[in-house]
């Protein structure tokens, strides 16, 4: 089979719109200093209005000082900076940042359990188009049907 000129062309715009695709939703937001307060992260993370890309933002701002830790009792950004903190933990940051950033996104936020006999914690955040899961560092996003 032969391509003409006008297949070509529009095979090219395919291939390079699959490009530009996967690498924006594969974009880093990890910051060049390590953020010393949710306003930080709130800040970094300020002129993304895509829920998905959001949530990565937060995820890429929170890894830099992240640190898994089986502890009660944390509560302020600093203490979880420092020591560290388990699902629950991270998954009230994640709230409070989502709290913080809902009115400009339309952001509803949800926290679950996985099952009680776990006992895991993570976080559901959602709009009118996207849901994400955030938990600890793992952020997946789906199309809201």
């Amino acid at each position: 089979m032969k391509l003409n000129f006008k297949d070509f062309f529009i095979l090219v715009i395919i291939l390079i719109t699959l490009i530009i695709g996967i690498s924006s939703s594969n974009k880093d937001y990890t910051p060049s200093i390590i953020p010393s307060s949710e306003q930080d992260i709130i800040n970094n993370c300020n002129n993304i209005f895509d829920i998905e890309q959001k949530s990565l933002c937060w995820r890429d701002n929170i890894q830099t000082f992240y640190n898994y830790t089986e502890i009660d009792g944390i509560y302020n950004f600093n203490e979880l900076k420092t020591y560290g903190g388990d699902c629950s933990e991270w998954s009230s940051l994640y709230q409070r940042l989502a709290n913080i950033d809902k009115i400009q996104n339309e952001i509803i936020v949800e926290k679950s359990l996985d099952n009680w006999t776990t006992r895991h914690i993570f976080l559901i955040i959602y709009n009118n188009e996207t849901e994400c899961k955030l938990n600890q560092l793992e952020v997946q996003c789906y199309p809201k049907n």
